[in-house]
């Protein structure tokens, strides 16, 4: 699955929310109308390093297998070479923290939702962390409900020797302020399950045997080396979700979504505009209430 980074765009596509606003369904409640007249989408955050499965999350969430649409702050689609030749250009830059991070990601099957994806502190620097920081802010708090930032979802996987970088450390020991809620995502769970039947079998263990017992034993390993370190920092995320079997074709992310309906509960506006964008996810609707 290619990543953000690297994601083939689509230029024909241009099926935003407008349609959805001007013409509801018959039998849509008129309180989510109203919500969706006043914040128009649902505005996502997605954090995280090249690779950590960000593009598959947000297809799931979207039920769709289709390719983002991306647009740059005038609303110009990018096209697959302009976003290629901005990512070599961030790569060689100074200040990789001003790697687009107001572009932004939609897909043409579900335009309620809107993206922005920030691709990760590998740099390290200080420049980086403050560009992502002034973005949570300033759409956090911003006048314009439109263009306010709702959730931020962090993507971190867990096949890897070290939980956090320190870049990454640095941002949840900053915190966001209380503006926008984090949730943590741990991702690649597949390969830290595989880590720990390898580890099995070169003690001696048979693999049907390593196998069955390589599932509780990497859920053990997450509570003890990921969530320890996670909750540590100055400012836990306000939810985590671990996802496994993301590269199946029915796989979903109805406990990502049950999460995120969670940390909104401060808004119960937001909280109803993202349960009714939720088409495929029916059992979350009926949970709040949502027709």
């Amino acid at each position: 699955m290619k990543q953000l980074d690297d994601q083939e765009i689509n230029p024909t596509s241009t099926t935003t929310d407008a349609n959805l606003l001007s013409n509801p369904p018959d039998d849509e409640d008129p309180d989510i109308i109203k919500i969706r007249q006043q914040y128009r989408r649902f505005r996502v955050l997605i954090m995280g390093k090249a690779n950590a499965g960000k593009t598959t999350i947000l297809q799931k969430i979207c039920d769709t297998t289709e390719q983002p649409i991306v647009r740059d702050q005038d609303g110009n689609v990018v096209s697959p070479s302009s976003l290629q030749s901005c990512i070599d250009h961030r790569n060689h830059a100074e200040q990789r923290g001003h790697h687009h991070i107001e572009y932004e990601v939609t897909f043409a099957s579900n335009p309620g939702f809107v993206f922005h994806d920030s691709r990760g502190f590998e740099a390290g620097s200080m420049g980086e962390i403050q560009a992502v920081h002034d973005f949570i802010e300033s759409r956090g708090k911003s006048g314009n409900v439109i263009k306010q930032l709702h959730i931020i979802w962090y993507c971190i996987p867990v096949d890897g020797a070290r939980v956090l970088s320190p870049a990454e450390a640095a941002f949840f020991n900053c915190g966001t302020g209380n503006v926008v809620p984090v949730i943590a995502v741990f991702t690649k769970w597949d390969g830290l399950v595989l880590k720990v039947c390898n580890e099995l079998r070169n003690q001696g263990m048979r693999i049907r045997e390593a196998r069955q017992m390589a599932p509780a034993l990497a859920l053990q390993e997450f509570e003890e080396h990921y969530l320890s370190v996670i909750n540590s920092v100055s400012f836990p995320p306000t939810e985590y979700e671990y996802l496994s079997d993301m590269h199946k074709v029915d796989a979903t992310c109805i406990r990502l979504s049950e999460k995120t309906a969670k940390a909104l509960k401060s808004s119960s506006d937001l909280q109803k505009l993202f349960v009714s964008i939720q088409s495929n996810n029916v059992q979350l609707a009926m949970k709040y209430g949502i027709e």
